[in-house]
């Protein structure tokens, strides 16, 4: 899909350290679905644009830890938006971005996974979250700026998620799944709230088709 006018294109990475000889990789769909097959992981049908699963779910019920979220912002993202052309936005500020959508991002997850218990084959799946690829439209800056972003979309995300075996684990699942915004006839003006609850709500409603999903496959066990 079209990302040029993407407010926000991230991909939300569950990962942990696993024993592997394969890199993993950074956001793309077939270099997911190789990397999880390599790991032996299987396709499988679901609601998610992928999900790879090892082997039968199985196994004791254990409660779903959540680690927290590291995020990453796309490789020279300030040169693709125009606002900032003028505006460089410091460290400091860029650490606050990423601060604000890994708190967010972690807030959906751990209420979309409060009180899970899971067979999937693990004693204690862990599930972490890394977001890679990020890019904003309109990030919030100290500075004084006369700059104002107009756009017709409000975003767009790729959430992909992994569950381990305990904290450097086991691979046990991995899912990769699209996740555009609303869009609009017009353009209108974009915030750095605009941001926020796009990301929230593309964020929680990925979160609970995770749940939906991983529940369907412990039900199988």
């Amino acid at each position: 899909m079209k990302r040029a006018s993407f407010l926000v294109s991230l991909t939300l990475l569950v990962a942990g350290a696993a024993a592997a000889s394969t890199t993993q990789p950074s956001g793309d769909r077939q270099a997911f679905a190789k990397y999880w097959s390599a790991q032996g992981l299987v396709s499988e049908k679901s609601r998610l644009d992928e999900l790879y699963l090892r082997g039968t779910p199985g196994g004791s019920a254990a409660a779903v830890e959540v680690a927290p979220v590291q995020v990453e912002l796309r490789e020279d993202w300030q040169r693709a938006n125009r606002s900032l052309e003028r505006a460089r936005i410091r460290p400091e500020e860029e650490q606050h971005l990423k601060d604000e959508v890994a708190a967010i991002v972690a807030d959906e997850l751990q209420q979309a996974f409060a009180g899970s218990q899971f067979r999937l084959g693990g004693s204690r799946p862990v599930l972490q979250a890394r977001v890679v690829d990020l890019y904003l439209n309109a990030p919030e800056m100290q500075q004084a700026t006369h700059a104002k972003t107009y756009t017709k979309s409000f975003g767009d995300m790729v959430l992909v998620a992994e569950l381990r075996d305990g904290a450097g684990g086991p691979l046990l699942l991995g899912t990769w799944d699209h996740r555009p915004a609303r869009e609009f006839v017009t353009a209108r003006l974009t915030t750095r709230a605009d941001n926020a609850i796009e990301i929230r709500a593309a964020a929680r409603g990925w979160a609970r088709l995770l749940r939906r999903e991983m529940d369907r496959l412990a039900e199988r066990s």
